[in-house]
């Protein structure tokens, strides 16, 4: 699991793959604030952080493993 920080324009592509269950690309804040991209499964947004400004949603997402090469 990982938490992020993303900005209010992606609130809705989130909550689309959050209701579908599908997995996402999303390109965020680390909690450190780094850039950085998060590939998974969205378990939760919470709206409203003020933590860094201008990503005012906090995401939870389900880390997936990149494929394998064989």
């Amino acid at each position: 699991m990982s938490q992020f920080y993303a900005k209010a324009d992606d609130e809705y592509r989130c909550r689309r793959a959050l209701s579908g269950k599908d997995a996402i690309t999303i390109t965020g804040l680390t909690m450190d604030g780094k850039i950085a991209a998060f590939t998974g499964q969205i378990q939760s947004i919470e709206a409203g952080h003020t933590a860094i400004p201008g990503y005012p949603l906090r995401i939870t997402i389900a880390d997936m493993e990149p494929a394998k090469s064989t």
